[in-house]
């Protein structure tokens, strides 16, 4: 995966299709020097920097503002540490999540497990990996010791198959009576371009549409939950995306699309394609999917949180599948500067259970880094053409949601 801290030039691989040779940096200094030069990177450089500058404009009137650090402010060589999450406890809780085969979302089961959830469901494409993945986790020790009773799920999921979608959440809406947290963790890249069986290029249909897909279908099992089994005081039930700070490098802040362009259809068209910036654009699209849905959500259905994080770089095998000039240099980074899956796993963790409310105390719509409230890229702050793009975006992904099933609406205010 694309994720965070590319530490090569990053203008030399954007040349690349006018280059038959890539001298690679890997040098973090070069590439914070690089980012530092258009974000600032606390709330005192904010400060100066718009002094001189026009006041960023809310995206949304109902979307509150957020005035924190971007993203990209702490990606040096080294990465904060990930503290020990607060003694949260899940006792009866069943909670989804995608991509535990292996990574960080095996070990995102494990450490629910250990928090006494009752059931933890793992859609996967291969049903023999989820099921050795399975008695991997209900063999750990910890899980053994502190929950003996949790249960663990698989189901069939293809996210790259839109069917697929739908007949899994089916099937959870079909055989159970509550749903406390889905998160989204599944996504891939893959730099080259394919289209999925709906006909939108591969890596926009998972990372984005299917994940979409499936928050719209589960909504109203969640927000059922929140009116019946959550407690006084409680902790709403949650949808959580995993982003990524790569998303600074989406192709929009240099292209921006004219305001009539279909944006889904474009970007199922092979001669829009790059492969260097897809993945980037997916993830913010992720994110701006994220604030969309918390602004949409009936909140008299149910109060339920929705949030997007960037577990930071982890040391996994997530760009195994980019092509070896790219995928070499991405490995190399997550060697030399990547957290163990435990910090990356703890990371999402704390924004699905613990988070922080931005600066107007809401807690719903937003994207955290480094257990921190933190802003999207600067594509998104902007106004007027952004906000524009934000909703038309909204309006495609429901569309598709809405051919795919048509009881998608449900739980959204209009």
């Amino acid at each position: 995966m694309y994720t965070t801290g590319l530490d090569f030039d990053v203008e030399r691989v954007r040349d690349l299709s006018q280059s038959q040779a890539i001298k690679w940096d890997i040098s973090p200094r070069l590439y914070s020097s690089r980012l530092s030069s258009y974000i600032p990177k606390s709330p005192k450089h904010r400060a100066a920097a718009t002094e001189t500058s026009q006041p960023p404009t809310s995206i949304i009137s109902r979307i509150p503002s957020v005035t924190v650090p971007h993203p990209t402010s702490s990606m040096g060589f080294s990465q904060p540490r990930i503290p020990d999450l607060p003694e949260v406890v899940l006792t009866g809780q069943t909670v989804i999540v995608t991509g535990a085969t292996g990574g960080i979302g095996r070990e995102l089961a494990v450490q629910i497990l250990r928090r006494q959830a009752a059931l933890v469901i793992l859609p996967v494409r291969s049903l023999i990996a989820g099921s050795a993945t399975r008695l991997e986790i209900l063999g750990d020790e910890l899980v053994r010791k502190q929950n003996p009773g949790g249960k663990v799920r698989i189901e069939e999921l293809d996210l790259a198959d839109q069917q697929s979608v739908v007949n899994f959440a089916n099937r959870v809406r079909q055989t159970e009576r509550r749903l406390d947290l889905v998160i989204l963790n599944a996504g891939i890249n893959l730099a080259r371009f394919q289209l999925s069986p709906s006909g939108h290029e591969m890596c926009m249909q998972v990372n984005l549409i299917s994940n979409a897909l499936l928050s719209l279908l589960l909504l109203p099992l969640i927000q059922e939950t929140a009116r019946q089994q959550r407690p006084a005081g409680g902790a709403s039930p949650t949808i959580t995306l995993v982003g990524s700070m790569g998303q600074a490098f989406n192709s929009l802040a240099a292209k921006p699309l004219a305001p009539a362009a279909e944006i889904l259809p474009l970007y199922a068209s092979a001669a829009a394609y790059s492969g260097i910036h897809r993945y980037p654009d997916t993830k913010l699209f992720v994110s701006l999917f994220a604030r969309q849905l918390a602004a949409h959500v009936e909140r008299e259905q149910g109060q339920v949180t929705v949030n997007t994080v960037c577990p930071g770089t982890v040391k996994t095998g997530a760009d195994n599948n980019l092509p070896a000039w790219l995928r070499v240099p991405m490995n190399v980074n997550r060697a030399l500067r990547g957290r163990s899956v435990e910090d990356g796993a703890r990371a999402i963790l704390w924004a699905a259970l613990c988070r922080a409310a931005n600066e107007e105390g809401s807690e719903n719509g937003l994207y955290y880094a480094n257990n921190e409230v933190t802003e999207i890229a600067p594509f998104a702050q902007t106004t007027g053409q952004a906000a524009a793009f934000e909703k038309k975006l909204w309006d495609e992904i429901f569309a598709e949601a809405k051919k795919a099933d048509e009881t998608i609406g449900k739980g959204l205010r209009a």
